[in-house]
């Protein structure tokens, strides 16, 4: 039975959870607005196969009044991370993510450099790297290694789904690489 999955924005424009799993692609979330300025809902494309959900924009609230809300539909899309933007700014705030039944966020690497750089997944969140053009190592700023299978070599044959087994902020480097490059998982939120 498709279920509903609720986000809270604060008025500084944070999402309450910051990252969470949803079991099927028949769920929806409900983006329930606190602050007092519209807001957009920004989906971030995925590094390799999949689609997003089309944005939403989220009424504010009222002065003393009811909150603003609206409704994302997740069918047929994958895992995404997404951005909140006050309409009418070009301050975004994020990355929030999304898993969607049990598939992994990706971040590719081509030319040594992650993109996306910054990525958000729920605590036991899933992650994959998609090497572009050459062998990589992920090197990650705690120990042992933060998820399961390790990650830490990428060549462009592999593909993996790993698990987080830590959460918080984890930062990762990436060699060889032309210039220092790297980027952080985000594992916040609930599961």
């Amino acid at each position: 039975m498709p279920q509903q999955y609720t986000v809270t924005i604060s008025s500084s424009y944070d999402a309450s959870p910051e990252a969470f799993a949803v079991t099927s692609q028949l769920d929806t979330i409900l983006f329930v607005n606190t602050s007092t300025f519209v807001v957009s809902i920004n989906p971030v494309p995925p590094a390799g196969n999949g689609s997003v959900p089309p944005g939403v924009i989220v009424p504010a609230a009222t002065p003393g009044g009811a909150n603003g809300q609206a409704v994302m539909h997740l069918l047929p899309y994958s895992t995404f991370n997404y951005y909140i933007v006050p309409v009418g700014t070009s301050n975004n705030y994020g990355p929030y993510g999304v898993e969607i039944s049990g598939n992994p966020i990706a971040i590719s690497i081509s030319g040594g450099v992650a993109t996306p750089s910054v990525v958000a997944i729920p605590p036991n969140g899933h992650l994959t790297f998609l090497a572009q053009d050459n062998t990589y190592t992920i090197n990650w700023n705690i120990t042992p290694n933060p998820f399961s299978p390790a990650i830490t070599t990428i060549n462009t044959f592999s593909g993996h789904n790993s698990q987080a087994i830590a959460t918080g902020n984890l930062d990762f480097t990436i060699s060889p690489s032309t210039k220092r490059s790297g980027g952080t998982v985000r594992v916040k939120g609930s599961r």
